[in-house]
């Protein structure tokens, strides 16, 4: 008999075998695999605060493009990246537009992860930790951009957010890597 394959986390296990590592139960040999009865399945539990926040991004996300919409109208374009204005900084030009492409990118990003999590996708939890650390990723670019073009400004604001997308990022990823209900629930 050949070794099966998981089809949830892709380990290998002998032919013999009724269950995977993972958590996922075997059927007969042949027999598609299905989840254990003792795990709990759907999008229930802490998934529903996850939807919610899922739900709830793509405004946030349009929030912030309308924010950096201003910065590209012509005559306050002109005044941040001409280099004869008083408030001119070299930085200001690329800062804007990839903020302005960032968020634009996060928003395509978003409308993936509804698609994915509510068509139950087994790729959702591993798009979803990669959109996790992105976002964590361009927030320290924005905060550190931030402290290139305006030194002497207090960037409470940015550093708040920069460690609010951090905690719960640590606490989502470590969700959707452990829990038992997310393993069940995503497997199309």
């Amino acid at each position: 008999m050949n070794p099966r394959t998981c089809p949830r986390c892709g380990l290998i296990s002998p032919a013999t075998a009724t269950a995977c590592d993972c958590g996922l139960i075997f059927d007969a040999p042949g027999d598609a695999p299905s989840v254990g009865t003792g795990a709990p399945q759907g999008l229930g539990g802490w998934l529903v605060l996850m939807g919610i926040g899922l739900v709830l991004l793509p405004f946030r996300l349009l929030g912030s493009l309308a924010g950096a919409l201003p910065a590209l109208e012509p005559e306050t374009w002109r005044r941040l990246t001409t280099p004869s204005s008083p408030v001119y900084h070299p930085a200001w030009g690329p800062m804007i537009i990839a903020e302005f492409l960032a968020n634009a990118i996060f928003l395509a990003g978003a409308g993936v992860l509804l698609y994915l999590f509510f068509k139950k996708r087994r790729a959702f939890p591993k798009v979803a930790i990669g959109f996790m650390v992105a976002n964590v990723i361009f927030l320290m670019f924005e905060v550190a951009m931030g402290r290139i073009v305006l030194p002497g400004t207090p960037a409470d604001r940015e550093i708040g957010q920069l460690m609010m997308a951090v905690v719960s990022g640590a606490i989502w990823i470590s969700y959707l890597k452990l829990s038992r209900r997310v393993a069940a629930t995503f497997v199309t």
